[in-house]
């Protein structure tokens, strides 16, 4: 059976540390990543209402036909607006040039315990205290290791369903390109 889907890519950097790795994945390090989200329609393109169809060309009033069914009513499986203002932007305001880490991991909390002692112990204009606001504000804390394989899971399973409820369409598959040698795919 033929269907259709829709993707769309967002570049960014990030910091990660893996946890239990025995390589230099254990080191604070980061990397620059492609996530491509590909989304697919689920609900029946027929819920709009048909007023709100109407596509004006100067004076002339048209509803455009659906031609083929897993399409919109306007022949789109998602609009690419909807894809980049609801994955590519969460992704780059949650992610983009910050450290993820992995809420069991110590070391992570003991950087982060500095960083408010420099704070507490450090006046509003000395240097200090801004680089550590700067480094507490740039941890994002997850409930797993921050693996690429981690990541792309939880896009799919959770950011996606919570970002596009109400759209008509899921996240089916998250590509993490990270770097230039690896990559990995997660789907449903």
């Amino acid at each position: 059976m033929s269907s259709f889907t829709s993707s769309a890519t967002q570049a960014l950097c990030m910091g990660h540390r893996v946890v239990g790795d025995l390589n230099e994945c254990s080191s604070l390090h980061g990397h620059s990543y492609q996530i491509t989200f590909v989304c697919k329609e689920t609900l029946n393109p027929s819920f709009h209402d048909e007023e709100d169809d109407i596509i004006r060309i100067g004076k002339r009033k048209i509803q455009p036909p659906v031609v083929q069914t897993g399409l919109d009513h306007f022949g789109f499986v998602l609009e690419d607006k909807i894809m980049k203002n609801r994955l590519c932007q969460w992704v780059k305001n949650e992610w983009h040039g910050k450290f993820l880490h992995w809420s069991r991991d110590t070391m992570i909390e003991d950087m982060q315990r500095a960083a408010r002692a420099r704070m507490a112990n450090s006046h509003h204009e000395d240097p200090a205290y801004f680089v550590s606001k700067a480094q507490l504000h740039s941890y994002v804390e997850l409930d797993f290791n921050p693996t690429a394989e981690n990541l792309a899971a939880h896009l799919v399973n959770v950011v996606g369903p919570a970002q596009l409820k109400g759209f008509g369409v899921t996240l089916v598959k998250v590509t993490i390109q990270q770097g230039y040698n690896y990559s990995v795919e997660y789907s449903i």
